[in-house]
C-alpha cells in the first residue's frame, strides 16, 4: 500500500478569482459524477467512466483505462467539504479523499489523498513504486485542474 498527497491554497493566485468552498465543492461532485457519455471533458484521458448507481449522496462508478484495466468504486458525497472514493473492486484497491479545509490563517485548501494497493503486488517492489511514482504525478496535478475547473464554472455561472 502507498500513500499519496498533494495540497493546494484554493485562492493562492492574485490574479484568479477568488473561490469559496460551496464553488470548489461543486466542481468537485460534478467532476466525480462525470462518464464518458454525458462529460467526455471531465474524464481523465485514457479512461471511460461509467455510472452504475446513483443514489444522490453515492454512487457507483465502472472505470475501464484504455490498456484494459478495470475498476469498480462507490463515491460518497460528504458536503460541502469532502468526497470520497472507495475502489472496491478491480486492479486496484484503497481510497482517495479531495477534502476542503481551512489553514491557520483562514485561507481556503484542497487536499487530496489517496491510500492505494494493487492486489497481489508486493509491498514496496519495484513494480508497486513505478505505480506509486507514476500516481504521484497524476494526482500532484490533479488539484489545480480542479481549481481550474471551479473557476470555469464560477465565472459560467456569474455570466
Amino acid at each position: 500500500m502507498f500513500t499519496i498527497r498533494a495540497e493546494v491554497r484554493v485562492n493562492d493566485d492574485a490574479g484568479a478569482p477568488r473561490l469559496n468552498a460551496e464553488q470548489v465543492y461543486s466542481a468537485m461532485v460534478r467532476r466525480a459524477r462525470a462518464s464518458s457519455t454525458k462529460d467526455p471533458e471531465l474524464v481523465p484521458p485514457g479512461h471511460r467512466f461509467e455510472i452504475l448507481e446513483d443514489h444522490g449522496d453515492w454512487l457507483t462508478r465502472h472505470v475501464t483505462r484504455d490498456d484494459g484495466q478495470e475498476s469498480t468504486a462507490k463515491v460518497t458525497f460528504h458536503g460541502p467539504y469532502l468526497v470520497v472514493v472507495h475502489f472496491i473492486d478491480g486492479w486496484q484497491r484503497g481510497l482517495m479523499s479531495q477534502m476542503l479545509t481551512v489553514a491557520e490563517d483562514g485561507e481556503l485548501l484542497l487536499n487530496f489523498t489517496a491510500l492505494s494497493e494493487v492486489p497481489g503486488m508486493a509491498h514496496n517492489s519495484p513494480e508497486e513504486q513505478a505505480i506509486a511514482q507514476a500516481r504521484r504525478k497524476v494526482m500532484g496535478t490533479a488539484p489545480a485542474q480542479l481549481l481550474t475547473y471551479a473557476r470555469q464554472l464560477a465565472a459560467a455561472t456569474t455570466a
